[in-house]
């Protein structure tokens, strides 16, 4: 009899929230109703309040919002809006901060991790502009492309005798010395075309023969065409290319920095990926009933998400420039419809900021940086 006696409030309670927006705030709580003066914390909550209640407005004050885990937005949230506040800025990233620095040699310092990352190939300061990987002087080969390729790179036919052209590439004997031991965190970056170029992971290294592996394939011959400009390689993330201030090395679960203006605004990336609107089909092959409809982006910031390299089972675009349907982007739009991503901006990340895979249909984007 209790419960009936307080139905209409209830009832009351719950269509006047449904009139409303949600309301989230970086100082706010997921123990919240979302009220404006009881904002929720993170984002998902906040679209899980949306959802549950009808409700098609969630409105971000300004500040840092932290993605630990990828937010998935399936059919069940379709027709919901997520903007700032107005006159604010809200930030979405997938940012941890990396504390308690040390001296590790000369200029170089060096932090742990923070707890559960495990390796990271974009570091973002806050106060400074971007940062980049330590790479080696660069290297040419003279080793030419061969095959039945008649030493065209770009004529690559793709036969067994030249496959082995595509995973290894020679270095010369001048090379600058660096600690091979740790080759499986290397990547090579190779510039073989003069509009190409390529972010590879290193597997093992003869020494005898001055050869490195790579774990996957690239797309052209690791050779010389001398029809073409000499290629360059560089091998990145070592101690050894640390040279600059701003340059960095990730290696056994630490970060190496030779700082720009301090460590005080030093972050890595958890994700390569923040946000995907995606039915929860992931075979992108089969067909789908219901597509994500209807939602809109607008004022939002997005920024800091890692690097996502290659892997042997991608299917990439045209000279590799897209790898095809994979989490690559701060928001990725797939199996959806109608949506709207407006006046957002998108900066300073290691991987796409925005991409739309499989069906994509009738997005609009306008007004963003």
């Amino acid at each position: 009899m209790q419960f009936f006696r307080f139905l209409p409030f209830l009832l009351a309670f719950v269509s006047s929230l449904s009139a409303q927006s949600v309301f989230v705030s970086p100082s706010g709580s997921d123990t919240n109703s979302g009220a404006s003066n009881a904002p929720v914390r993170t984002f998902m909550r906040a679209a899980e309040l949306a959802r549950d209640n009808n409700i098609t407005s969630v409105i971000f004050a300004g500040g840092d919002y932290l993605f630990e885990e990828t937010a998935v937005l399936d059919p069940s949230f379709n027709g919901i809006t997520f903007q700032a506040a107005a006159g604010e800025k809200p930030v979405f990233s997938s940012l941890k901060k990396v504390i308690n620095w040390s001296v590790f040699k000369g200029n170089i310092l060096v932090a742990s991790l923070p707890e559960g990352i495990g390796h990271v190939r974009y570091l973002q300061d806050k106060s400074e502009g971007w940062m980049e990987r330590s790479a080696t002087f660069s290297f040419s080969t003279d080793e030419p492309a061969g095959g039945e390729d008649d030493g065209c790179i770009e004529c690559n036919s793709y036969t067994e005798t030249t496959q082995e052209d595509l995973s290894n590439i020679r270095f010369p004997q001048t090379f600058q010395e660096i600690d091979w031991k740790r080759i499986e965190q290397y990547d090579l970056r190779a510039n073989t075309l003069p509009w190409h170029m390529e972010v590879l992971p290193l597997e093992s290294i003869d020494i005898r023969n001055r050869r490195l592996y790579t774990a996957i394939p690239a797309l052209y011959d690791l050779r010389r065409d001398f029809n073409e400009p000499r290629p360059n390689a560089w091998i990145l993330n070592t101690l050894e290319g640390i040279d600059e201030p701003g340059e960095w090395a990730c290696l056994d679960g630490k970060i190496y920095l030779y700082p720009k203006s301090g460590t005080e605004d030093i972050y890595v990336p958890v994700l390569t990926e923040l946000i995907r609107l995606d039915n929860g089909i992931i075979d992108g092959n089969s067909n789908f009933s219901a597509a994500v409809r209807d939602i809109v982006f607008d004022g939002i910031t997005f920024t800091g998400g890692d690097f996502r390299i290659m892997k042997e089972d991608d299917i990439t675009v045209q000279h590799d420039w897209m790898v095809v349907d994979e989490p690559d982007a701060l928001l990725r739009i797939r199996n959806a419809s109608n949506i709207k991503v407006r006046n957002c901006h998108f900066i300073k990340t290691g991987g796409t900021g925005l991409r739309l895979d499989r069906f994509a249909q009738q997005i609009e984007i306008d007004n963003n940086i």
